[in-house]
């Protein structure tokens, strides 16, 4: 009998190509704030989160900047932890000083280039792909999981705030 442990580890090890694609069709997916037009990169979010039959909602108190969420409950009771990223990246400017499309999402002996590779598009796809997993088990889990997906992050604005 494998662990839930062994069980995750063997998911991410057949799925790492999957993953490495999702990330680079989110770093393709412009997301630039200023002026802060999310919805491209939200779109990108929610048609996977559709795909995998997760549930989400989106809460947009700017039509631009939607804001993702997903949820679920464990087996058993327990704390609640929440996954928080953002789908906003700062603006390239002029595009002067970039040595590769900062929308390309290339992989170039091993490294992945783009706006948001860093900051956080890697992170947030980190958290999707964690929500995902463990929702695969999530009867032998204590608590509930939280998933959150904010549009408003680079310029500390009032539209990113998910729950």
């Amino acid at each position: 009998m494998t662990s839930d442990r062994e069980t995750l580890l063997a998911w991410v090890e057949a799925e790492k190509q999957d993953m490495i694609d999702f990330l680079q069709g989110f770093i393709r997916a412009k997301s630039p704030n200023p002026p802060g037009d999310t919805r491209a990169a939200a779109a990108y979010i929610k048609a996977f989160l559709e795909r995998q039959k997760l549930p989400y909602r989106v809460i947009a108190p700017r039509a631009k900047m939607p804001n993702i969420v997903a949820s679920f409950d464990g087996g058993s009771s327990g704390r609640h932890l929440v996954l928080n990223g953002h789908i906003d990246v700062f603006p390239v400017g002029d595009g002067f000083g970039w040595t590769r499309d900062p929308w390309g999402g290339e992989i170039i002996d091993g490294k992945l280039y783009g706006r948001g590779a860093a900051d956080m598009k890697t992170g947030t796809t980190a958290s999707i792909m964690t929500f995902m997993f463990l929702h695969r088990i999530k009867d032998r889990l204590r608590g509930r999981l939280t998933l959150t997906a904010v549009s408003d992050e680079e310029t500390f604005g009032p539209w990113g705030h998910a729950i």
